[in-house]
């Protein structure tokens, strides 16, 4: 058993000096890196935690003040946004350099923060509850806070073509239709069941809102406020995942293993592919040719061709895989495991797992942010 026990070990640390050996090849071949650079994770403690995805390494930790909510990658300034909840009614929104535990900017929240979006040129941010339902912006060039109440709980954020957002309302039942710039409703467009989450297509009007309590997506019109359609997926549905081109949309289904494919276009439920057991997050590839499920029930991830619909590849990972992130370039996917607290690092061409990297214990949000090496680094 002793030296079973042993050759397990000395295995594990070759794969790991292979891996360490990877990175560095990567990192020197590239003096301007095309890989993802950072993996940001947080958890409980609550905890941040930095991943150097080249050297496969953690880079760096930093006690939270509250329970992280949302996290959202300013890829114009090279930035991460971070929300947390320090209370019932209150939070705080700090953000950090790339590749760094260094703090740029920090503001108290006069409510619950649940969900942020960030643009070119500003940052949203959505939370409250029943009583205090808020969204803000903040314009990066000139430093002005805006923010207007609303009377739900706002849960998730989509940026719209014609300088609009969505905001999912899960306490009202609702989207708001919101001007970005000024924060005004035009318009409310009840649901039938609370949103979870919403998307929205990069051309036209139209927004797409998940509703897991009734197992349907509402296809909405943002021109006219109103529902299209709803559209039956798979039981308990999870997580959304809009194809880069936004042609379809797909609905991973937890109870029934299932991944459900929407024609955006057309408003209809096209496909229904097999996934693993409990499937939870998705993510596509930048070319459009590949999805891939987080089975949190088999502890893999699939890999789909959206051609062939078929799985063609099946990833063992850690336990309790839920959340994926793919890199810019689609090299790397990565998955937070909550059941083994890491994060696991795939190569998408070869489809097999580089590493495991630890997380902080039971990660609950995972960011992947892209760019050029950070000038300073501090752990």
């Amino acid at each position: 058993m002793a030296a079973a026990q042993q050759l397990t070990k000395a295995a594990a640390l070759t794969a790991l000096a292979a891996a360490l050996a990877l990175g560095a090849a990567c990192r020197a071949a590239h003096s301007a890196p095309m890989l993802p650079t950072w993996v940001y994770v947080t958890g409980a403690g609550p905890e941040l935690r930095l991943l150097d995805a080249l050297d496969l390494r953690v880079a760096g930790t930093m006690p939270l003040p509250g329970d992280a909510t949302a996290m959202a990658w300013d890829r114009a300034h090279d930035r991460l946004w971070l929300a947390m909840a320090t209370g019932p009614a209150s939070g705080r929104l700090v953000a950090l350099a790339a590749g760094s535990m260094r703090r740029r900017q920090a503001r108290a929240l006069g409510f619950r923060p649940q969900a942020l979006l960030a643009g070119a040129d500003a940052l949203w941010v959505a939370g409250g509850g029943a009583a205090n339902g808020a969204l803000a912006r903040l314009d990066y060039k000139s430093g002005r806070w805006r923010q207007a109440a609303f009377g739900g709980d706002l849960v998730a954020l989509a940026v719209a073509p014609g300088g609009r957002i969505v905001a999912a309302d899960g306490g009202g039942r609702a989207l708001f239709i919101v001007d970005a710039k000024t924060l005004a409703v035009p318009a409310r467009v009840p649901l039938a069941a609370a949103p979870a989450a919403v998307v929205a297509l990069p051309y036209g009007a139209k927004a797409f809102a998940l509703c897991p309590a009734i197992g349907q997506v509402a296809a909405v019109d943002l021109a006219r406020a109103g529902v299209l359609t709803y559209l039956q997926v798979g039981a308990d549905p999870r997580a959304m995942a809009l194809k880069p081109d936004g042609g379809e949309l797909y609905v991973s289904s937890f109870a029934a293993g299932t991944i459900s494919a929407i024609d955006t276009g057309a408003n209809q439920v096209t496909d229904t592919m097999l996934a693993g057991r409990q499937p939870i997050g998705l993510a596509v590839s930048p070319d459009d040719q590949w999805l891939f499920a987080a089975n949190s029930g088999d502890n893999t991830v699939a890999a789909i061709s959206i051609y062939d619909r078929k799985v063609v590849a099946t990833i063992p990972v850690g336990l309790g895989p839920a959340a994926l992130a793919l890199g810019d370039d689609g090299a790397l996917l990565f998955v937070e495991d909550r059941g083994s607290s890491d994060i696991g690092v795939i190569r998408t061409g070869p489809r097999n797992l580089l590493s495991l990297l630890p997380a902080a214990a039971s990660p609950t949000l995972m960011l992947v942010a892209g760019g050029q090496p950070p000038k300073e680094n501090s752990n």
